[in-house]
C-alpha cells in the first residue's frame, strides 16, 4: 500500500553545469534554492533589488536591470519616520542617508545589469498575485515600506496582465541575450494573512499564467517546487513554526529534486566534491591557532585552488588566506 503520492519531475531538456551563470529572482523561495546554488560554489546572482512577490514586481526590476544605464530613482524614493526607502527595492535597502540609499541603487543596478546580460539560465519565482498600487503614481510597489494604507490599493492580478508583461520582458531581454532559458516556479510559501481561500485564488492565478507563458515560449519552462510541498510532502512537519514558510528539510528536498532535474551525472560528482571541500573548509576545531590546524586548512586552501584549476566554472572567493 502507498500512504505518499511522490512527484518525480521529468529530466529537463537542457542541463546545468558550473560553466552557467545563475540568476534568481522573486519571492523568498527563490533565495532559498539560489543560495543552495551559491553554497555548491555556482556562479549565481540573487535578487539584486532585494526579494519580491508579485510578478509586475519582479518584472519591473528586470526591465531596470536591462538598460545599461542605472534608471532615474527620484520618482520612486521618499523619506518616511527618519528612513530613505525606494518603492521599487526591499526594505533592506533603506536608510538615514538618501545618499547611500541611492549608491546601494546604483551598485544594486551594475551588478544586476552585468549579471542578466550573461545569465545562461533565470530562475523566476512567483510568490502572490496581489499587488499594491501607489495611487499618486499609479505604480505597483515592490515593498509598502509599513507606509500609510491609505497611498495604495490593493487587488490581485489577473492571468492575462501578468502574461502580457512577461512576454514583452522576455523578448525585451532575449534580444541581447539569445541564449537565456527561463525557470518558473511558484513559492510554496502560503500567505496565510490573505486568508486560506484567497491564497489558494492567488496561487491558482499564478500557476496559470506559467503555464501560458511555457505554452507560448520555447524556452520557458517550469519547476514543480510548489506540487513538490503541497502533494508530495503535504504534511506540517515540513512547515516552520509560522506553519507558512516549508522548512530547512523541504527545502533540502526541493534541493534535490532540482539537482536530479537538471544536473548530469558529471556535474553532480563535481557537486559532491565540491562539498566535501566546503565542508573541510568551514571545519572549525577546538585549538584554532594549532600548528596542526594551520597545516590543515593549508592543505585545504591548496586543494580547492588546485580544483578551480582543474574546473574554472567553480568560485570560492570568500577564501580567508
Amino acid at each position: 500500500m502507498k500512504f505518499r503520492f511522490e512527484i518525480i519531475p521529468a529530466k529537463s531538456a537542457f542541463g546545468i553545469d558550473y560553466s552557467d551563470h545563475l540568476m534568481f529572482v522573486g519571492s523568498c523561495f527563490a533565495e532559498n534554492i539560489g543560495d543552495r546554488f551559491v553554497m555548491s560554489r555556482f556562479n549565481t546572482q540573487i535578487n539584486p533589488y532585494g526579494v519580491m512577490f508579485n510578478p509586475v514586481s519582479v518584472a519591473n526590476m528586470l526591465y531596470d536591470l536591462a538598460q545599461p544605464n542605472c534608471p532615474d530613482y527620484s520618482e520612486i524614493i521618499g523619506e518616511h519616520k527618519g528612513l530613505w526607502y525606494s518603492l521599487a527595492h526591499h526594505g533592506s535597502f533603506s536608510s538615514p542617508s538618501k545618499e547611500v540609499l541611492y549608491e546601494n541603487m546604483i551598485a544594486a543596478h551594475q551588478r544586476g545589469h552585468f549579471w542578466l546580460n550573461q545569465c545562461s539560465v533565470l530562475f523566476v519565482t512567483f510568490g502572490t498575485a496581489w499587488v499594491y498600487r501607489e495611487n499618486k503614481s499609479g505604480k505597483i510597489v515592490a515593498n509598502c515600506h509599513k507606509l500609510p494604507e491609505d497611498r495604495f490599493t490593493r487587488y490581485r492580478l489577473t492571468v492575462e496582465a501578468i502574461v502580457s508583461v512577461w512576454l514583452n520582458l522576455l523578448q525585451k531581454i532575449r534580444t541581447k541575450n539569445t541564449n537565456l532559458k527561463v525557470v518558473f516556479t511558484v513559492s510554496p510559501v502560503r500567505h496565510l494573512k490573505d486568508g486560506a481561500h484567497e491564497n489558494q485564488l492567488s496561487k491558482s492565478v499564478l500557476l496559470l499564467a506559467v503555464e501560458s507563458l511555457c505554452r507560448q515560449l520555447p524556452y520557458a519552462h517550469y519547476f514543480e517546487a510548489y506540487e513538490l510541498i503541497m502533494d508530495d510532502l503535504r504534511d506540517y512537519r515540513f512547515y516552520d513554526t509560522d506553519l507558512a514558510h516549508p522548512n530547512d528539510l523541504a527545502v533540502a528536498y526541493i534541493w534535490e529534486k532540482v539537482q536530479s532535474t537538471y544536473m548530469s551525472d558529471k556535474t553532480m560528482q563535481c557537486l559532491n566534491e565540491v562539498s566535501k571541500l566546503v565542508q573541510a573548509l568551514n571545519h572549525r576545531p577546538l585549538h584554532g591557532e594549532s600548528d596542526e590546524f594551520k597545516a590543515y586548512r593549508a592543505n585545504t586552501i591548496k586543494r580547492i585552488r588546485d580544483f578551480e584549476l582543474q574546473h574554472p566554472g567553480v568560485i570560492f572567493n570568500d577564501i580567508e588566506e
